[in-house]
């Protein structure tokens, strides 16, 4: 059983990570990525923090992270539950400081997304939704 009050604050302190490094840095360590992409030091450390918190509650199911390393294809077909999760979601929004970016975590079962929980402008407003109960939660935050 997945404690969906515990995703939440996975997400919420990965968007308190995120936005610590926004809102005090001034320089946010931009790399590329193999595509191109810009990489961040607010990526990596989101991606640390809810990878290590998603291991320690679910130890056993696999974590596909758009900042963790590539897991091949051959690997992951087979998998039938598994998190995906991108840690900051716009990071060229971030970047540019326009406060469009977000944390998104989804648990996928059987191929489908059995929960998935978007943060956006992390701590602004979150939603939660459940393949099985529908919406759980939206709820914006002042």
């Amino acid at each position: 059983m997945i404690d969906f009050e515990r995703v939440i604050k996975i997400a919420e302190g990965a968007g308190d990570i995120i936005l610590d490094i926004y809102e005090n840095q001034h320089d946010f360590g931009i790399e590329k990525k193999s595509d191109s992409s810009p990489l961040t030091i607010a990526d990596k450390k989101s991606h640390e923090f809810i990878k290590s918190r998603l291991m320690e509650m679910t130890p056993d199911v696999p974590i596909l992270s758009e900042e963790g390393k590539d897991i091949p294809y051959e690997i992951r077909k087979d998998w039938n539950l598994f998190w995906l999760v991108d840690p900051l979601d716009g990071t060229k929004e971030f970047i540019k400081r326009n406060g469009e970016f977000t944390v998104n975590i989804a648990l996928i079962k059987d191929r489908s997304r059995y929960l998935e929980l978007s943060m956006f402008r992390p701590r602004k407003l979150h939603t939660l939704l459940s393949k099985t109960k529908g919406l759980i939660k939206k709820q914006k935050i002042q």
